[in-house]
């Protein structure tokens, strides 16, 4: 049964870290700047969240620093860097919902399991909303596969009908796993991934997108953001430890179904 989740969170986990995300969010739009007290936090609610997949973890930390650096280097206002860096951070988290085989399979997916993995825009888009999380982020997180010219997932939405954030997501997405080694594929040298960025410009990315991102991504700024991301990291994982044993952490407490 490839479509049962090996490890499906709690409905009381999930219900218990919306709340700390939504806390999160409240505080870091009332902030003139993204302080490090923040997103520690926001760290540590991904932490939380992906502790049983910590390959998870890392990618969806690194697609959300360099979502956050490409959004300060196109000068978004400060409510639009916070919307869409939210929205990268948890991308991918309908994939909690799929067995870490299917994600970990070195060799070709069926058209079956390929179908399934597509599930996970809609997947987590639907956590999401269950959550209460704002609705502009749950679009970001369910179009995030969406191709310029169409051919993309869920919705088979093309053009600018892609909201501006979700184009701006696939970017770095992609981008973070052409560099990144997975277990089936090595990881790409930074020209490889530029180039690829390049080729699939007006066909999978947004044209204009892509060539004001290239100019960072080729001074170096991802590199920036994964030794960032390790910062925060270890971070999330010391206050991990510092805190375990709470009530609140052990999700003890009662609550409805999210």
């Amino acid at each position: 049964m490839i479509w049962q989740s090996s490890l499906p969170p709690s409905q009381t986990s999930l219900e218990l870290k919306g709340v700390v995300w939504s806390a999160y969010w409240r505080a870091g739009t009332a902030l003139d700047a993204l302080d490090r007290a923040s997103e520690v936090m926001a760290s540590f609610f991904l932490w939380t969240l992906c502790q049983d997949n910590a390959d998870l973890y890392e990618h969806l930390l690194q697609v959300g620093t360099l979502t956050s650096q490409l959004a300060a280097h196109l000068l978004l206002n400060q409510q639009e860097q916070m919307r869409v860096t939210t929205a990268a951070l948890l991308h991918d988290v309908g994939k909690l919902m799929l067995p870490r085989t299917l994600l970990d399979k070195p060799s070709k997916l069926s058209p079956e399991e390929s179908a399934l993995i597509q599930q996970h825009c809609v997947r987590g888009a639907r956590v999401l909303k269950s959550l209460h999380v704002e609705e502009g982020i749950i679009q970001l997180v369910s179009h995030h596969h969406e191709r310029w010219d169409g051919q993309g997932y869920p919705a088979g939405l093309a053009g600018c009908a892609i909201p501006f954030g979700a184009r701006l997501i696939a970017i770095a997405d992609a981008y973070v796993v052409m560099t990144t080694s997975r277990p089936y594929q090595a990881a790409r040298g930074l020209q490889s991934a530029l180039r690829e960025l390049e080729q699939h410009a007006g066909t999978q990315f947004d044209p204009l997108l892509v060539e004001h991102c290239l100019p960072f991504l080729r001074a170096g700024g991802h590199q920036i953001g994964r030794a960032h991301a390790q910062d925060q990291w270890q971070a999330a994982r010391s206050l991990d430890g510092a805190l375990e044993g709470l009530p609140a952490l052990a999700c003890s407490q009662a609550g409805g179904r999210p």
